[in-house]
């Protein structure tokens, strides 16, 4: 489904690893709308 674009996840922010903690603190207080990627080189 991914490949054919028939979904598309949304993508709220792209944080590093160094950015854990802040993407856990926007998880815990809520509101994130779609999902936090972490990347590992970013």
């Amino acid at each position: 489904l991914l490949r054919r674009s028939e979904i598309r996840p949304r993508i709220a922010e792209r944080i590093g690893f160094d950015g854990v903690a802040r993407a856990h603190e926007r998880l815990e207080v809520g509101g994130v709308q779609g999902k936090i990627i972490l990347l590992p080189n970013g």
